[in-house]
């Protein structure tokens, strides 16, 4: 009893010490079906006045929704996809209270990647999609078809319980176009367990860093804001290909930046949500 004891104390202790690399790496399958889907809802205020007097004045509440299942059809010898099929059955835009469905809704859409060229995409519907929506769907494509996600990536491997700090700088860009000061950052994420499940190995993951940023949408800022990162929810390690991930952004505060060559000051209150989670259909 007592070696039993003392093997299963060793085995636990073991586990403990496992690191893990926090990154999404997708590697795509033929004929596997994906489901996907994801949200984003955002609250920009942004007021610009000078002396006391309104100069421009921001004020949007969006929320764009999509869902579906995509599918690689054919693969290359470098295991990257060839072509794929998308198959949408939600893609919907609320802005300021009024909802609309995208171009891209209950359509099936193909997508070749040519040796050496850009993607080429074809509705089966034959109809054509307008600019927004095309961007709406280039970002989608761009957003599953890449290998690799390391958008929360430590440094180096971690252990469960272990905090660290991503790439605030990368980060920031990606999500709301800032530009964060990296010294500045402070807390971080954890990962606070890993399950084994039949796709592979999943890390539950949460916590947020908070992070002065020095630029808002290409605009450089006289004084530096906070901005607050908060992540929770699951990631697939290495080839495991499931996720759920619930991102929030937030940058509230006042500050000074130049309109028309003359310092103006600036009342900023962003909000930002993004649902993202993929796994194998069932």
């Amino acid at each position: 009893m007592f070696r039993l004891s003392l093997l299963a104390l060793l085995f636990t202790q073991a586990q403990d010490e496992k690191t893990y690399d926090i990154r999404f790496i997708r590697k795509p399958v033929v004929d596997r079906r994906m489901d996907f889907s994801g949200a984003m809802t955002a609250s920009l205020k942004i007021v610009m006045s000078r002396k006391g007097e309104e100069l421009k004045k921001i004020d949007v509440a969006a929320e764009t929704e999509i869902a579906g299942t995509w599918i690689v059809t054919r693969m290359r010898r470098d295991e990257s996809p060839a072509a794929a099929t998308w198959e949408f059955t939600k893609a919907t835009r609320t802005l300021n209270g009024k909802r609309s469905s995208l171009g891209i809704e209950l359509e099936t859409i193909d997508v070749a990647w040519p040796e050496g060229g850009p993607p080429t995409y074809a509705l089966r519907s034959g109809r054509r999609l307008s600019a927004g929506d095309q961007n709406l769907f280039h970002s989608a494509v761009a957003s599953e078809a890449e290998p690799e996600t390391d958008l929360y990536r430590p440094k180096k491997p971690v252990r469960v319980g272990e905090t660290w700090i991503p790439d605030v700088a990368k980060l920031g860009a990606d999500l709301i176009g800032s530009e964060g000061d990296a010294k500045s950052a402070k807390g971080g994420f954890t990962i606070k367990s890993v399950a084994t499940s039949d796709a592979g190995e999943i890390a539950t993951i949460s916590g947020s860093v908070t992070v002065d940023i020095l630029k808002l949408n290409g605009r450089s800022l006289h004084k530096p804001l906070p901005m607050k990162i908060t992540i929770e929810g699951t990631l697939g390690i290495g080839a495991c290909a499931a996720k759920s991930l619930t991102t929030t952004v937030a940058v509230r505060g006042t500050t000074t930046t130049d309109l028309d060559g003359e310092p103006v000051d600036v009342d900023v209150d962003v909000a930002v949500t993004l649902k993202d989670a993929e796994q194998p259909a069932k």
